[in-house]
């Protein structure tokens, strides 16, 4: 053993078992969690998990366009690497449940390549390889990172490409050099080929580049790089977003504007202008890391650091331009991540004390380890701060649950709920409805295990708000026979008993009416009551247009107590606590023109139900 620390030490590769080490670490700590959680997949990950399978079959049966046609918004290029990822598994097992957790495990490889990305990167920035291996360990600790990376997301992977997108830029000598620049810009393809707000940051580094092509008179040497380089760039971005520009600009009409109820509403607001320095201080780096960036910053700048203007102003360009987008999420900002990394250890790496210096890193990496390993230690805990002139900034400390969430080990519907969906599948097609948009049940995630597990014979139906937006230019059904018409063409639903979702979702009306209307129409019709009492506690409903008389006392829903022979019309309703029969008056034209039963009820672990419905 002593043997193996002198050749490190002689060759300098102390660096390298820290970086192994971290990445082990990571792997290890993702594959325990993975096996100890049973939830199923967020609407995200699920979203990217369906595609890559898509690409997938494409790939098998060699289908360029399908591959192309995969996704009209998402870029397709993490959907890809997955795919490749997914294929020899796909050969060995049916299980579609397994599929789906394997496609999780993608985002453990895409951190790993993320984590070698930001140390190439940082040691090329700062010609420092322990400030570099410092700033990724704190990096890949930071409570989002670690977070996403259990699930299948497009945002640590485009972190790892913008890293070594400038890590090329800082090797051509920023587009001087004609190798390097040539990957640059293949990379700079692959950023925007991930996610299209890529884009944002590769912003001022070509300024950046421009600049300093003009200092130093390079212009026509680089022409003859830039000429062959955006040649290459559009060669890699072109196909897909030509072939998806329509779709991916209507999308983006839509998506730009914060959720539904969501706020703030106003993007210049103070609350908006500050949200996500609350987003950064409270989900992504927490307090102390915050804390410790804001001091970082300032005494780099004091003592004029040549390394911390390039990261600052890459973070301050990034805060500006996605401060200004309706929709806010944590996640946009995530590829600043690095940079607050590089920033802390260009700090850190400033202390002359090498004894105070050593420790404060030991604290600072065993504080995020504690964080990482049991983070809800801050759950509910809410800060206010004073600042003069604008008075109090409300919870600027605000962390209403756990920053990274702790496997989810209670049992889930799922398996069930495609095992019963299995039962349906042996008919030409099927459509099934879910009106439900919870975290882990939600039309995203059923539609990619229905088929992962090959139930090519169901469709999965929910109005969301591409569907209403562009039939009823509205979130939700103009009216009771928009929404009968839209359910006749559905074979069976799944619907929630009471909440929806979030309160956030954007077609949360629609959902709304479709529960409400099975609430409702689920229950037998009251005129089935007209030859025989209805037992006790029976509810039933009576439809439009329907008129009836009691020839029993019923109780309404709303607590009302109607006395035998009280006529009754226009009331939804009907409650026979003690039994109840009905007389028919006059029966106009039925409201529906189909029946709807009740198969099966699924009791989650968030204690809500959902019922299976059958529709003839």
């Amino acid at each position: 053993m002593k043997e193996i620390f002198v050749f490190l030490k002689h060759h300098n590769l102390s660096w390298l078992v820290l970086l192994l080490s971290i990445i082990i670490f990571h792997w290890l700590l993702n594959l325990y969690w993975l096996k100890l959680n049973n939830a199923p997949i967020p609407w995200d990950p699920a979203a990217h998990s369906l595609i890559t399978l898509n690409i997938a079959d494409s790939i098998k049966s060699l289908n360029f366009l399908g591959i192309i046609n995969s996704s009209n918004y998402y870029p397709i290029l993490v959907h890809f690497l997955a795919a490749i990822f997914i294929i020899p598994f796909q050969l060995l097992t049916n299980n579609g449940l397994f599929l789906v957790r394997l496609l999780q495990l993608f985002g453990s490889v895409s951190l790993i390549f993320t984590i070698i990305s930001v140390f190439l990167y940082t040691k090329e920035f700062t010609k420092n390889k322990n400030l570099a291996i410092f700033s990724t360990i704190i990096f890949s600790l930071f409570p989002i990172i670690y977070a996403d990376s259990k699930w299948l997301y497009l945002d640590i992977p485009l972190v790892g490409m913008l890293m070594i997108c400038l890590y090329f830029l800082e090797k051509s000598d920023f587009l001087i050099k004609k190798k390097t620049s040539i990957l640059f810009f293949i990379f700079a393809g692959f950023v925007l080929m991930t996610k299209w707000t890529g884009v944002v940051y590769l912003i001022i580094p070509l300024v950046a580049a421009f600049i300093k092509i003009l200092k130093k008179n390079e212009f026509k040497k680089s022409l003859a790089i830039l000429i062959p380089g955006l040649f290459i760039f559009s060669l890699i971005i072109l196909p897909w977003y030509l072939t998806n520009f329509s779709s991916l600009l209507s999308q983006t009409r839509i998506n730009i504007i914060g959720e539904e109820g969501a706020k703030p509403a106003d993007v210049l607001s103070w609350e908006s202008i500050t949200l996500y320095l609350k987003l950064f201080v409270n989900y992504q780096v927490t307090p102390l890391i915050g804390l410790v960036f804001i001091i970082s910053s300032v005494y780099l700048l004091k003592i004029k650091n040549k390394f911390v203007t390039f990261p600052l102003i890459m973070i301050i360009f990034a805060y500006v331009s996605f401060t200004l987008i309706g929709n806010k999420d944590p996640r946009y900002t995530m590829p600043t991540l690095p940079f607050v990394g590089l920033i802390i250890g260009l700090f850190f790496h400033e202390l002359k004390d090498k004894l105070f210096q050593t420790i404060l890193i030991l604290i600072l990496i065993f504080y995020c380890l504690i964080l990482t390993l049991r983070p809800s230690f801050l759950e509910n805990y809410r800060v206010s701060l004073y600042i003069p002139i604008v008075g109090w900034y409300a919870n600027v400390i605000d962390i209403e649950d756990a920053v990274m969430k702790r496997p989810e080990s209670n049992f889930w519907s799922m398996d069930q709920i495609i095992y019963d969906l299995q039962l349906i599948n042996d008919t030409p097609l099927n459509k099934v409805l879910i009106s439900a948009e919870y975290e882990h049940l939600n039309p995203s995630n059923l539609r990619t295990y229905t088929k992962a597990q090959g139930l090519v014979k169901l469709k999965i139906l929910t109005p969301d708000i591409y569907f209403l937006e562009g039939l009823y230019h509205q979130n939700r059904f103009p009216d009771q026979q928009n929404l009968i018409n839209y359910l006749m063409s559905v074979d069976y639903a799944i619907v929630p008993v009471q909440e929806v979702g979030t309160e956030f979702l954007r077609n949360k009306p629609a959902l709304e009416q479709i529960r409400k209307f099975f609430e409702v129409y689920s229950h037998p019709k009251c005129s089935n009551f007209f030859s025989h009492v209805a037992v006790a506690g029976t509810v039933c409903y009576i439809e439009d247009g329907e008129v009836v008389t009691t020839n029993s006392d019923v109780q309404l829903t709303d607590g009302t107590v109607l006395k035998n022979g009280a006529i009754l019309g226009g009331v939804k309703e009907i409650i026979c606590s003690f039994g109840c029969s009905f007389k028919e008056i006059s029966n106009l034209k039925p409201l529906l023109n189909f029946q709807i039963k009740l198969i099966k009820t699924y009791t989650l672990p968030n204690n809500e139900q959902v019922n299976l419905f059958k529709i003839n």
